[in-house]
C-alpha cells in the first residue's frame, strides 16, 4: 500500500487531496465570478448569454414548481 506509506494519517491524506482539488479548481475557474468582478475582469461567460441584464430569463429547470407545465400521469 503506497498510500499508507505516504500518508499514515488518513486525515492528512484527505487534506492533501482537498488542497490539490481546491488549487486545481481555482486555476480552472480563475477565481470565480466574484473575484473576476472585483478585478474588473468580467467576461461574457461570467455575465451569462444575455450580457449583464439584471433579470435574465431563467432556465426552465430553475423555475418554481407552479411555473412548470402540467405533466400527464
Amino acid at each position: 500500500m503506497a498510500e499508507k506509506a505516504l500518508f499514515p494519517d488518513y486525515l492528512a491524506w484527505l487534506t492533501a487531496v482537498a488542497a490539490l482539488g481546491d488549487a486545481r479548481e481555482e486555476t480552472l475557474r480563475g477565481g470565480g465570478r466574484q473575484a473576476r468582478a472585483m478585478r474588473g475582469d468580467v467576461t461574457r461567460a461570467a455575465q451569462g448569454p444575455e450580457g449583464s441584464h439584471p433579470h435574465p430569463r431563467r432556465h426552465p429547470h430553475l423555475l418554481p414548481h407552479h411555473h412548470r407545465p402540467l405533466q400527464d400521469h
